[in-house]
């Protein structure tokens, strides 16, 4: 027998109330939502003793003020995972692992980020995880996938699960123009840390925390003024509420002081 962990009345019942949830949605005559094939081998997973995250206790603090831990980070995509149905397998997330280090700088973090089989795959599974964070309808804060492309020269990673260490306080007040040649820029884990980070978004638009460009998109969106400029996608929260987000095209020459450019921290 392994280590011996003291359980709590509550957490017990927590633990019986999602296995039950599970069962519930596994009985619905329409079929369920839940992929047998995945719950099976993940709770024979918990039995064995080998789960995915660390059995080692983890002080699950807040990384910077802002940030989610990756265990925590791994936690939420296994939700999502359940609730949306995105096929990641148990493999995925053994794969995954855990980030090395954790990078330095008060706005860099380490972001867990799901790819699709494509970008617009990628795109529509990220506000549908962003829904899940957000209370209005989707159609009043989401593009359509084909207004928001991958900029010239970036790449959408192969499917399955990954980290990118991001710093979401970089050049700030700079026009996403003058990133125009480079060759690596954040798009996927700029709207992943919206469901990764709950209090980096709540703080989203302080003098602290800016509001950030999304660098390696573009967006269909054209100024009258500025008819021939290209646009690129940036993120904020709204005055409805501070876990409201949208995304909003705006030409690429502009600087604003209230947003910044995040870039990849190697």
């Amino acid at each position: 027998m392994g280590e011996v962990y003291p359980v709590t009345s509550g957490q017990r019942d927590e633990v019986t109330g999602k296995f039950m949830e599970i069962q519930r949605q596994m009985r619905l005559k329409k079929g369920s939502s839940i992929n047998p094939l995945e719950v099976s081998p993940m709770m024979q997973l918990i039995i064995d003793h080998r789960g995915v995250v660390p059995t080692q206790e983890v002080p699950l603090s807040i990384m910077n003020d802002y940030f989610s831990p990756p265990e925590l980070q791994i936690d939420f995509m296994a939700r999502w995972n359940l609730i949306l149905n995105l096929g990641y397998s148990l493999d995925d997330f053994v794969k995954l692992g855990f980030p090395d280090h954790w990078p330095q700088g008060r706005l860099a973090a380490n972001v867990l980020v799901p790819y699709g089989d494509s970008w617009d795959e990628t795109f529509i599974m990220l506000t549908n995880m962003m829904d899940c964070v957000d209370p209005r309808p989707p159609s009043y804060h989401w593009p359509f996938p084909n207004n928001v492309q991958l900029r010239f020269g970036q790449h959408c990673r192969p499917r399955g699960l990954y980290w990118e260490r991001i710093d979401f306080g970089a050049r700030r007040g700079e026009a996403p123009k003058e990133m125009d040649t480079a060759k690596d820029l954040p798009h996927a884990g700029v709207m992943a840390a919206v469901v990764m980070f709950p209090y980096w978004l709540a703080k989203m638009g302080s003098e602290d925390v800016p509001y950030v460009w999304i660098p390696g998109c573009s967006h269909t969106y054209r100024s009258a003024e500025y008819p021939n400029e290209p646009s690129v996608p940036h993120l904020r929260s709204t005055a409805i509420a501070a876990t409201t987000v949208e995304i909003c095209g705006c030409p690429s020459s502009f600087s604003l002081c209230s947003h910044a450019i995040p870039v990849f921290v190697r």
